[in-house]
């Protein structure tokens, strides 16, 4: 089941390498069309940048402006992503073609213990050789559903972060850009750089969790896409509420909140997949007692 599950991951990483390198194409157009001189990151943090991006509170309103911000900072997370899942990627081929010559030393030894066997086994043997083919399946789903359960409570830990982060931002644009002094402007910016750090950060680990889903949906056919698309939509969902809270004054409430939902939904999936954890434990002690009652009857026909 590894070197199947590994197989899907680089199919998957395939897919979205053409994603989002597609998508970097559409940000490098948005980025041409506008001065090259217009906005440059000085690295002085997110706080900064939108002020300098958005400026007054007319400038504010225009869109192409907030547009351009979303873009630019899109675009540099975009040429990270790219080159993270090309590193991925090597590594899966790498574990890949180790776990190819590993399978192939398995079947030989296969082969020679199937060999060794003279008599044929009969009708009761043959079931329990088909019920313990069901159960090794069926421990294989629960591991990769504890997998994708793992992933899913990586995230939670950073979530929880950001929104306390952004809880210290009480006010957020520049009619309130100054604060009162330069020490509490200063903590300002360093939350809200903080925060934004750990968005993408948290974003690398919903991949992750993406990932994990999409293995579990295509191995057992379960449906998790819109779960999947909630999580994918995480980042420029941040950012658009991160400039809307920009231009109205919410005190970054819109922020706050799709980061609270996105919580949210990650708790709704985790728990999903333990009731599917739940089902298939129920299905393994069906097979085991199954197994158990073959057997007895196996060496009653024995001893007869």
């Amino acid at each position: 089941m590894r070197k199947e599950k590994i197989v899907i991951h680089i199919e998957h990483l395939d897919q979205t390498i053409i994603e989002e390198e597609s998508r970097l194409k559409v940000l490098e157009k948005v980025l041409e069309e506008e001065e090259k001189d217009y906005l440059k990151f000085d690295k002085t943090g997110v706080r900064n940048l939108f002020l300098k991006a958005l400026g007054t509170h007319h400038d504010q309103l225009d869109k192409e402006k907030q547009e351009y911000l979303l873009a630019y900072i899109k675009y540099n997370e975009c040429v990270s992503t790219i080159e993270r899942l090309y590193q991925e990627k090597e590594i899966l081929m790498k574990t890949l073609f180790g776990l190819f010559d590993a399978q192939a030393r398995l079947d030989q030894l296969l082969l020679q213990k199937r060999s060794s066997f003279s008599a044929k086994p009969d009708s009761k043997m043959i079931e329990v050789f088909k019920l313990e083919k069901q159960l090794a399946e069926k421990w294989a789903r629960t591991r990769e559903i504890e997998e994708a359960i793992s992933a899913g409570e990586a995230t939670k830990p950073l979530l929880l972060k950001i929104i306390e982060d952004l809880k210290h931002i009480k006010d957020w644009g520049i009619m309130s850009y100054a604060g009162k002094g330069r020490y509490s402007s200063y903590k300002k910016k360093k939350y809200i750089d903080q925060a934004t750090k750990e968005v993408f950060e948290v974003n690398v680990l919903f991949e992750k969790f993406e990932l994990e889903l999409q293995d579990i949906a295509q191995h057992f056919k379960l449906n998790y896409k819109k779960d999947i698309a909630i999580f994918k939509q995480f980042v420029d969902m941040f950012l658009k509420n991160l400039v809307n809270d920009w231009v109205t004054k919410k005190k970054i409430q819109d922020a706050i909140t799709g980061v609270s939902k996105t919580q949210e939904q990650v708790l709704r999936t985790i728990a999903t997949l333990k009731k599917e954890i739940s089902k298939t434990n129920q299905a393994i002690e069906k097979d085991q007692l199954l197994i158990k009652e073959c057997l007895v009857q196996i060496a009653q026909n024995k001893n007869s």
